[in-house]
């Protein structure tokens, strides 16, 4: 059985935590050409005329994947050396579980948001810090999901259904599309085309289907 971390942003957290996300895309990378069946759990691709064999990095079907996102831990910075300039070097201490406490999410109290954002408490002081989600320890994960399935499409080759069960209908905002495709376009460039894989590039993608394991 394998566990595999997964990136979510904010909204994807979110629509997450309200049941309403279920499926996931991935980049597969590198690309290849074409897509040309499947195999003992992977898929048969073409890449300038030769073939070979992809397996999906998060795992298969029965697998978990469990997702790192931005989140709130009580601990305290220490000192930690020195840089490679000679300046003094930091480290976060996590001491949450040792305190008896529950990592903390998006819907963080008010008073811990002002601990967090007081410069006096973020040298050497107990505090709750706000962490970036790649830092996140699996024993922080509130969202541990069993991969349902796995398929490949192009992300263009999204459904309605399937824009639906990435969470659109949660994050349509006033103002943008109230088409869920054109919505996760929208999504989709917001996340990926900095990074050479915008909707109009229409990437080869695993579409990863899951089902709710627990929540925190």
């Amino acid at each position: 059985m394998k566990y595999t971390p997964t990136l979510f942003n904010e909204e994807m957290s979110k629509t997450r935590f309200n049941g309403l996300k279920t499926e996931t895309r991935r980049i597969i990378l590198p690309q290849p050409d074409s897509i040309t069946g499947t195999k003992s759990g992977g898929f048969l691709a073409k890449k300038d005329n030769l073939g070979y064999y992809i397996k999906c990095p998060y795992g298969d079907k029965g697998d978990f994947i469990w997702v790192k996102e931005a989140y709130y831990a009580y601990g305290r910075w220490e000192k930690s050396g020195l840089t490679d300039t000679g300046k003094q070097a930091w480290r976060f201490v996590d001491l949450t579980k040792q305190f008896g406490f529950n990592y903390k999410y998006n819907n963080v109290l008010e008073m811990f948001k002002k601990t967090c954002l007081n410069p006096a408490y973020r040298v050497e002081t107990l505090h709750w810090e706000k962490r970036n989600r790649l830092f996140m320890p699996r024993r922080a994960a509130r969202f541990i999901d069993e991969i349902a399935g796995i398929h490949i499409e192009r992300v263009q080759d999204i459904t309605v259904q399937g824009a639906y069960n990435e969470g659109i209908s949660y994050i349509i905002k006033q103002g943008e599309p109230d088409n869920f495709i054109d919505r996760f376009e929208q999504l989709w460039d917001s996340i990926n085309k900095k990074r050479g894989y915008g909707w109009n590039k229409n990437p080869w993608v695993f579409v990863i289907k899951f089902k709710i394991k627990e929540k925190q």
